[in-house]
């Protein structure tokens, strides 16, 4: 166990929007990062470090076995306030949103015209 081991997970494809490269994932409780989103396959490739696959139960996972997942708390509250903005068209939520997205992607924000 010298090197990291990159472990392909499916995800269900209502579930594969939450997810990010270099985003957060938990896997039965562990929390790692996203290496890789396919949405094509609709799979998530985590890397997991030797540290990891000696003190989590990850190592012990093999080709089938379920495992429960979760995705990034902010996926979450995106999702939550996007669904906020499109019921009230709550300029709030969106320009959270659009911050959110230019943080993490370096993306132009720009909402009904305005730029933010």
């Amino acid at each position: 166990m010298d090197i990291a081991e990159y472990v392909e997970i499916e995800i269900s494809h209502y579930m594969l929007p939450f997810f990010i490269d270099k985003g957060s994932i938990a896997v039965d409780g562990t929390s790692l990062t996203v290496f890789q989103v396919d949405d094509l396959h609709s799979t998530v490739t985590i890397s997991l470090i030797p540290q990891t696959q000696s003190d989590t139960i990850l190592n012990d996972k093999r080709i089938g076995d379920e495992v429960n997942i979760e995705c990034d708390m902010l996926a979450k509250y995106i999702f939550r306030f996007n669904q906020i903005g499109n019921k009230k068209n709550n300029d709030h939520a969106r320009l959270f949103i659009s911050a959110w997205i230019y943080v993490r992607g370096g993306l132009d924000v720009s909402y009904s015209g305005r730029s933010y």
